[in-house]
C-alpha cells in the first residue's frame, strides 16, 4: 500500500513479529493523533513492501516485545531492508524503544541487555528499565528534535554499539545512548518512550515540526 493512495499519512510501524500485538503502536498513534492534524495509521511492517512508505509525510518505527533474534530470518531481514530504505531518502523517521534499536541494527550496530547477559528468544529472567529518567541532550548545538528532559522508559536492552552512519544526541544512566540521529537525514531513534507523557510530549510535537503536511 503506498501512502499517496490515501493522501498524507504519519505511519505507525508495527514491529512485533504478530500483527495483533499492537498494545504499543496503538499507544504511539493516539498520541500523535492528539498532536498532529494529518492522519496517523498503524502498519505492520510485513504488509509494506519497499516503496510503499516513500510518500509518507512520516515514519514512526514502534516498540517490540521480544528480542529480534526470536523473528525468522527472511522477517528481520524485511524490516531492516525497509529500515535501510527509510533512512537513506524518504519522510522523517523517528525509532521508539524497539524501533530505535532496530534502525541501529539495520545499520550495523549492536544491542543488548542493559544489566548484562544476553537475551535470546526471550526477555525471561532480564531485568527491565522502568520509569522516569534524565535524558541529557548531547551535542555542540541543539539538536531540532532531542531535548535535555525526563522521559518514561520501558526496556531490556539498550545500544551497546553504534554503526558509522548515526551519532549520539542524547545520553543517560544506565543506558548511555538514549537518543541518536542520522546526519544529514530526518533520521531518530529514542531509547525511552516519548508517546508516554513527562517531556515526551514536547520531543513529539518538535518531531512533528518537521513533517511535511
Amino acid at each position: 500500500m503506498s501512502a499517496s493512495a490515501h493522501g498524507r499519512l504519519i505511519v505507525v510501524l508495527n514491529l512485533n513479529p504478530s500483527a495483533t500485538t499492537r498494545a504499543g503502536t496503538r499507544r504511539i498513534v493516539r498520541a500523535l493523533q492528539r498532536l498532529s492534524p494529518t492522519r496517523v495509521v498503524e502498519r505492520h511492517f510485513l504488509r509494506i513492501e519497499s516503496g510503499d512508505l516513500a510518500d509518507a509525510s512520516a515514519v514512526v518505527l514502534g516498540p517490540q516485545g521480544v528480542p529480534f533474534d526470536a523473528y525468522p530470518a527472511p522477517h528481520r531481514e524485511h524490516l531492516f531492508g525497509l529500515i535501510r530504505e527509510l533512512t537513506d531518502s524518504g519522510p522523517p523517521v523517528l525509532g521508539i524503544c524497539g524501533g530505535h534499536q532496530a534502525l541501529v541494527l539495520a545499520l550495523g550496530g549492536a544491542i543488548g541487555p542493559v544489566h548484562g547477559g544476553v537475551a535470546t528468544g526471550s526477555y525471561a529472567g532480564h531485568r527491565k528499565e522502568a520509569g522516569l529518567r534524565h535524558v541529557q541532550a548531547n551535542g555542540p548545538v541543539e539538536d531540532p528534535v532531542v531535548l535535555s528532559g525526563d522521559y518514561v522508559v520501558s526496556h531490556v536492552e539498550g545500544v551497546t554499539a553504534l554503526p558509522a552512519g548515526l551519532e549520539c544526541v542524547g545520553a543517560g544512566d544506565p543506558c548511555a545512548i538514549q537518543a541518536v540521529r542520522r546526519p544529514g537525514r530526518p533520521v531518530w531513534g529514542v531509547q525511552f518512550h516519548p508517546e508516554r507523557g513527562a517531556d515526551g510530549t514536547e520531543l513529539l510535537r518538535r518531531f512533528l515540526a518537521l513533517v511535511r503536511y
